[in-house]
């Protein structure tokens, strides 16, 4: 309803996404040092998600709204990566060993969530804008979906005014499974070599700012920069007393010059 500055919007859609070919290679990997392994499934089928999302924006002026929407996605067919303890023969030594070898399956998942968000200009040109996901994804196995935050945050603040943009942008993330072990449902006991859960990545931040430059309608200067703060990104495995590795990716700074005829 327009004259109210209410828009609701809704859909259903079905969405169709092919394995990888490394996730159908039918061949086995081993490697005998470390005992572990991996291998494909030539019989994954494609992944088949149904689709629907409802959402309702209420507009107070051209630039200022607040919108909320939810949605979820049925998947059949989820790519899901796992490993297992196999008895197999090790080719140094002609005798057999245990390894741990990953695989893929496809199964059913479910991923559901809210989306709120916003946009205000506060005046003289400066405004703000955020967004706040929240997720919750399971698979058939009960275990976290992988690369899924439970919760997702930007934040973006910005000035524009004649030739001049200016853009100061946050975002915010929980932690997150990067990998399975097993099934990816946590067992006990969770230190030893048959346990089973998922490998994490810690809670992370970041921030990036962005000023630009109109010289005319035909050329234009840009200078952005990414990861400013350079946090450290810590993973782990099931339990952050058990860590994968620290990281820091460094800061990164663009230039760019457009022209355009």
């Amino acid at each position: 309803n327009l004259d109210w500055g209410l828009i609701a919007r809704a859909s259903v859609s079905e969405t169709l996404a092919r394995p990888e070919y490394r996730q159908l290679a039918a061949a086995t990997s081993l490697n005998n040092n470390s005992r572990t392994g991996s291998s494909g499934n030539p019989y994954l089928k494609p992944a088949v998600s149904t689709n629907w999302d409802a959402s309702l924006a209420w507009f107070t002026s051209p630039r200022s709204y607040i919108q909320g929407g939810l949605f979820e996605q049925r998947i059949d067919g989820y790519i899901k990566s796992g490993t297992s303890v196999l008895r197999l023969l090790n080719s140094e030594t002609g005798l057999e060993d245990d390894y741990q070898v990953t695989a893929f399956t496809g199964q059913k998942a479910r991923l559901r969530g809210l989306e709120l968000s916003g946009e205000t200009p506060i005046g003289a040109g400066f405004g703000i804008i955020a967004n706040l996901t929240v997720l919750s994804g399971k698979d058939a196995d009960g275990a976290t979906l992988l690369n899924m935050s439970k919760q997702t945050l930007n934040l973006r603040a910005y000035y524009e005014s004649g030739p001049w943009t200016l853009s100061l942008a946050g975002n915010q993330r929980s932690k997150f499974a990067i990998g399975n072990i097993g099934n990816g449902v946590l067992t006990q006991p969770s230190t030893t070599a048959g346990r089973a859960g998922q490998n994490m990545a810690d809670a992370q931040k970041s921030l990036a700012a962005s000023v630009s430059y109109k010289f005319s309608d035909t050329l234009s200067l840009s200078v952005e920069g990414t990861n400013l703060t350079n946090p450290t990104y810590h993973y782990y495995s099931i339990t952050p007393d058990l860590p994968l590795g620290w990281y820091k990716n460094g800061r990164q700074v663009y230039a760019t010059l457009r022209a355009k005829f």
